[in-house]
């Protein structure tokens, strides 16, 4: 391609070079891979709504109701080691595994509440509550931090603020 030389419009030349950095082995740029992110984030909650419409309406599983329940902020990592902790907790060690909802207990609890079938042998309010405290914890302590100090990250914080309204939203309910 390159021995046409003037011939080749300059955006096919930077998709040529684009292409030759990818097969060198250089990875793309968060700006690049950001479509990328969000067709998969819309497919993943799509796929998660599927899976839930089935989990509450298969034949046999007893007084399974329509659950017509929020589903509250996906999982996101954390650029804090201590939120971190707290997320596990929240959305569970893989994360990914969504039984209802985003797979987080604000889900769980509301899942609960709507249908009378509890996920677990106990109801998730209790873990509701924990997380209430757990989280509450985290804000107030940034809260006492100057902005952006380690480990409290602007985002982290508004993540967590999130994460406690959606909290207070499902004990609500």
């Amino acid at each position: 391609m390159r021995k046409a030389g003037a011939a080749i419009p300059t955006e096919l030349t930077k998709v040529a070079d684009k292409l030759d950095g990818l097969l060198a082995g250089k990875a793309p740029s968060a700006e690049e891979l950001a479509p990328f992110k969000l067709n998969a984030q819309a497919k993943l909650t799509e796929q998660i709504r599927l899976a839930n419409q089935t989990l509450v309406s298969k034949p046999g599983v007893v007084g399974a109701k329509e659950f017509t329940g929020g589903f509250g902020p996906m999982y996101r990592p954390a650029d804090s080691p201590q939120l971190e902790k707290i997320l596990t907790s929240y959305f569970g060690k893989d994360k990914t595994g969504a039984r209802v909802g985003n797979g987080g207990v604000a889900d769980a609890l509301r899942y609960e509440k709507q249908t009378g079938n509890l996920l677990s042998e106990a109801t998730h309010e209790q873990k509701v509550k924990e997380m209430q405290a757990r989280l509450n914890n985290f804000v107030r302590k940034a809260d006492n931090q100057p902005p952006g100090s380690y480990p409290y990250s602007k985002r982290d914080v508004d993540y967590a603020r999130e994460l406690l309204k959606d909290l207070n939203d499902a004990l609500k309910r």
